[in-house]
């Protein structure tokens, strides 16, 4: 299941680059009639803010230190060199849980937002898509900092995948990749599974000492924890992989056996 709650925040950043434009543009319409801030607008756009700020720093760490770090995984990996490559993927289990912490609040924010009646009817008239997709995340919230997906989500993906893949190009470019850059991330792919299947409990006993078995550790038990706050139906239905930017997409197809 953890595979698909990271597909499913890597997949927000297009809806979410058309509503912060709305929202922008709501600002800048009730500054110019000298109406009061809405304060749940406001905050909507914060949550969008750190949103694009984890998102981005997925991407950051993944180019930086992940991506170098797969590289040195063979298909038989030795302990020195699987201890060497935990320690680059040290940040990957915080940034799965700062994800579904980000995608709660997220979710949260829009099930307060969709009750102003001024910001909805706004959006509405801008854009049927980020209308929809903001009232898809409200309904996604259940109670109590708890998130359900089902096929109403995936629904809303279905529906506007044009939409979706044109926000996004606009804001970081084409999703379109070379043969080269399929076959990069096809072995990034294979390397991760292979490292991640190295990491047993055999292993981990064996090493328990070492500094990046007990960091590594520490941050799983509270990404099983955090995980437990989202539920997810219907996963097999729809694939979320075409909205998922490149970069990220090696790590969302190993995150069940990293959260086991």
């Amino acid at each position: 299941m953890a595979s698909a709650i990271l597909g499913a925040f890597a997949s927000l950043y297009g809806p979410f680059i058309d509503v912060g434009e709305r929202i922008y543009n709501f600002q800048q319409k009730r500054k110019r009639i000298h109406e009061a801030k809405d304060q749940l607008v406001d905050a909507l756009d914060a949550e969008l803010k750190n949103y694009q700020m984890l998102h981005d720093h997925f991407g950051q760490v993944s180019k930086e230190k992940l991506i170098p770090a797969l590289h040195q995984v063979g298909d038989d990996p030795g302990p020195t060199q699987m201890l060497r490559v935990l320690d680059s993927f040290s940040d990957v289990p915080k940034l799965y849980t700062e994800s579904i912490k980000c995608f709660i609040d997220l979710a949260k924010a829009c099930n307060e937002v969709s009750g102003r009646e001024a910001f909805m009817g706004s959006l509405r008239e801008g854009s049927n898509f980020s209308y929809d997709f903001v009232r898809t995340m409200s309904d996604a919230y259940v109670a109590k900092n708890t998130v359900r997906i089902d096929g109403r989500f995936f629904r809303f993906f279905r529906l506007y995948k044009k939409d979706i893949l044109k926000a996004y190009k606009k804001a970081y470019g084409s999703f379109t990749l070379s043969d080269e850059d399929k076959a990069e991330i096809e072995l990034l792919r294979k390397r991760a599974i292979t490292f991640v299947r190295n990491l047993d409990r055999q292993f981990i006993d064996h090493h328990l000492r070492n500094t990046a078995i007990r960091r590594w550790r520490v941050s799983i038990v509270k990404l099983n924890k955090v995980a437990e706050a989202i539920s997810i139906e219907e996963v097999s239905r729809f694939n979320m992989d075409d909205f998922i930017p490149p970069q990220i997409r090696p790590y969302t197809t190993f995150s069940d056996e990293l959260h086991s």
